[in-house]
């Protein structure tokens, strides 16, 4: 149901597309520096992601986070320069800080549920949100 801190930091062959269902917490630095990870799937069931634990996975291009989510730690993507949509499906607003979300490239997008797009603007005004079709 987790995966503990520092798990596979440093793994930097690791690729990983889908985690299992079963997992409810990711822990802090997990994927650190594994470059090679690009797509990944959230389970929905996850409910926390710790601090920076996808940081400085620069191959990742595209994330959704899942709705069950209720925790994003502090620069979870920092150093992912390739992250071009990030998808927080959340129908409430995470527990979120204003460092969890930096650290990305400029050009990222992030999606968010139509219904919070202006409360994302607010809290973070220089970060580029869009509301999720169909939301």
């Amino acid at each position: 149901e987790v995966i503990g801190d520092h798990a596979f930091a440093g793994c930097s062959s690791l690729k990983i597309n889908k985690l299992p269902d079963s997992i409810k917490k990711i822990g802090e630095d997990a994927f650190w520096k594994c470059y090679r990870m690009n797509i990944i799937t959230l389970p929905e069931g996850l409910t926390e992601i710790a601090d920076a634990a996808f940081s400085q996975c620069s191959g990742i291009k595209e994330m959704t986070l899942p709705k069950s989510l209720k925790k994003i730690g502090e620069i979870v993507f920092g150093g992912c320069y390739m992250l071009t949509k990030l998808y927080i499906t959340s129908e409430e607003m995470p527990v979120i800080s204003e460092k969890s979300l930096i650290g990305m490239g400029d050009s990222c997008i992030i999606f968010v549920p139509a219904k919070l797009l202006d409360s994302y603007k607010e809290a973070f005004p220089k970060l580029n949100f869009s509301a999720i079709e169909n939301s």
